[in-house]
Parts: C-alpha cells; sequence; structure tokens
C-alpha cells in the first residue's frame, strides 16, 4: 500500500516510545487518535504457517525537507506468534541518524492481559540537559544508550450478566526525563532546539491507571473512561473523566472534565508568565505583549464526532 497512512506500532496504552512512524506523539488521554498518518509505502508479507507477520516500510516523510531521495527512510517491523504471546520486534534507519530499535510484547497472564514495550537508540538523537558551569541549564549529546520503556496490564471484570469494565494500570520510564521542573521553561524556550518540550514524556518516571466501564446498566450507548496521570519525578498529577454518548447511529456527543494537582509547578499544573520586551530604542522602539496563563485547575469540554 502506498500513500498517506496511519500504521501505529506498540502495545502502550498512554505512552508508546516505538511508534516510530509517525512524527508526533499522539496525546495520551484522546479517546480519538486524529493525527492523519504520513506518507509511506508499506509491504505486508505474512507467513500464514506460523501465524507471523513482517512488514518492511519506505517512509516517504522524514522531515519537513524531505523532497528527495536522500531523505526516504525505511522501516521494518515483524510480529511474530508463540502459543498466546505476541512478540513485535521494529528498527528504523533515517539519514543521518543513529537508527532507533524497538520490542514490545502482550499476553495474557491468567485473568489479567500484560503489555510491555521498550525502544532505544545507540545515542541521543535530541538534546539533553544539565545545568553548566554558569548555573543555566545547558544541551548537550549523550554518546551512551537512550530508552524508553512502559509496561502494565489490565483486567476485565464482568460484574452483571451482561456488563462488564476494565480496570489498567501503566508505568512509563526513560533514560532522558527530567527530574527537576525547572528545566521545563528552558525546553519551551530554547529557539536554538525548537520542539523539545514534549507533554507527557518531560519526567523521568509515570505511572497511570485508568477504568472503563462500557454501557453501564440501562445506559446502552453511554461509555464511561476515568485516568489518571501521575509524574512521579516532579509529582504532579492529572485526573480525567470522559463520557461518550451516541446520539445517533453515526453521531456521538464527547464531554470531558479533568482536574490538575500535586506540586506546583511541575508538569501537570505549570503556568506561563512571559513578561512584556521591549525591543528598539526610542523612539523607534516597540513593545512585545508578553503572555500569562494561569495554573491550570480544571478543565471541561465538549465535542461532536461523526462517524463517516
Amino acid at each position: 500500500t502506498a500513500g498517506r497512512q496511519h500504521v501505529k506500532w506498540g502495545t502502550g496504552r498512554f505512552w508508546n516510545p516505538t511508534d516510530y512512524l509517525h512524527p508526533q506523539t499522539r496525546d495520551p488521554l484522546a479517546v480519538f487518535d486524529d493525527r492523519i498518518g504520513v506518507n509511506l509505502v508499506k509491504f505486508h508479507i505474512p507467513w500464514e504457517k506460523k501465524g507471523w507477520n513482517f512488514y518492511p516500510v519506505a517512509l516517504l516523510e522524514t522531515n519537513p525537507q524531505s523532497d528527495t531521495l536522500e531523505e526516504i527512510g525505511g522501516a521494518f517491523r515483524a510480529e511474530m506468534l508463540f502459543g498466546s504471546t505476541e512478540v513485535g520486534l521494529d528498527a528504523l534507519g533515517l539519514r543521518h541518524d543513529w537508527g532507533r530499535f524497538g520490542a514490545d510484547v502482550s499476553l495474557p497472564l491468567g485473568p489479567f492481559d500484560v503489555h510491555g514495550e521498550i525502544g532505544w537508540t545507540p545515542a541521543s538523537e535530541v538534546p539533553l540537559w544539565r545545568v553548566g558551569p554558569t548555573g543555566s541549564y545547558d544541551p548537550y549529546f549523550s554518546q551512551e544508550c537512550q530508552y524508553q520503556a512502559v509496561g502494565g496490564f489490565s483486567w476485565d471484570w464482568k460484574y452483571s450478566d451482561s456488563d462488564t469494565l476494565t480496570l489498567g494500570l501503566e508505568a512509563f520510564t526513560q533514560s532522558g526525563g527530567h527530574e527537576d521542573p525547572a528545566y521545563y521553561d528552558d525546553l519551551q524556550a530554547n529557539l536554538a532546539y525548537p520542539n523539545q518540550y514534549r507533554p507527557f514524556y518531560l519526567g523521568k518516571n509515570y505511572i497511570s491507571a485508568f477504568l472503563f466501564v462500557p454501557n453501564p446498566g440501562g445506559w446502552d450507548h453511554t461509555n464511561f473512561i476515568f485516568s489518571s496521570l501521575v509524574n512521579l519525578s516532579d509529582e504532579s498529577a492529572l485526573s480525567r473523566l470522559d463520557i461518550n454518548q451516541r446520539v445517533l447511529t453515526h453521531l456521538q456527543v464527547e464531554m470531558f472534565v479533568s482536574g490538575h494537582y500535586g506540586t506546583l509547578g511541575g508538569e501537570f499544573r505549570r503556568g506561563v508568565d512571559v513578561p512584556d520586551t521591549v525591543l528598539g530604542v526610542p523612539p523607534a522602539s516597540f513593545t512585545v505583549p508578553g503572555l500569562h496563563i494561569p495554573v491550570p485547575l480544571v478543565e471541561a469540554g465538549m465535542a461532536l464526532r461523526i462517524n463517516i
């Protein structure tokens, strides 16, 4: 298949270290993944006797300037089944890149569905940060292996003849995460290395939980999803309740309310306060307005989604 395609690798629910084919990470709390995919050529080679599948991929857009054959990237995924255990192995190669590799696993273990995923690269491809000689936070590139790993489980409970709910836990860690929230402002404001401020991937260690209750009792067209994410590194947290109500065959009303708590200044309790900046010399000077966003406490929203 050739063209713009939405291809997701890995088994993680909130964090997805091996989702290499998308240039942007998925919003962990989004009920619907609205990323439009990337331009690529994908080959599917099944081994039916084993139940295995192999996927060579040619990436046609590896960066905003992908307009020559030299910029085409290559990727490969193998999905293998061993009894009731499914294992995935991934590799990605781009020009001027150390290469990225990954592995994931999913299996039933008693009443639980267990999953795990790890992605790594031989050296850092994005800048890491540390305190410099002057006390400021300076970027640097590590020549050591960098990794991201996630693991978790889910449990289905049939609490009535026709109703079930799903409870899940997931933990995430990464070698390039930050334990000091003082780095966050530098990540957000640094112009030399843009796009390094990545929500849900700032800290070193996270933990999360979710509860999914589809169509409880007589509510045959309503789903409830409760999620909580905690940044263990800066001790800030976010909890959210999503309610999805189907009102017509192809029309859904989606509502949510979320709360922020924990350490002030942490990832999930950050405000933005940029003062006005005066440029130039009078009388030719002018003022660039600053930006003030208060620390979030509660958020709510609603959307309509039509399935066409």
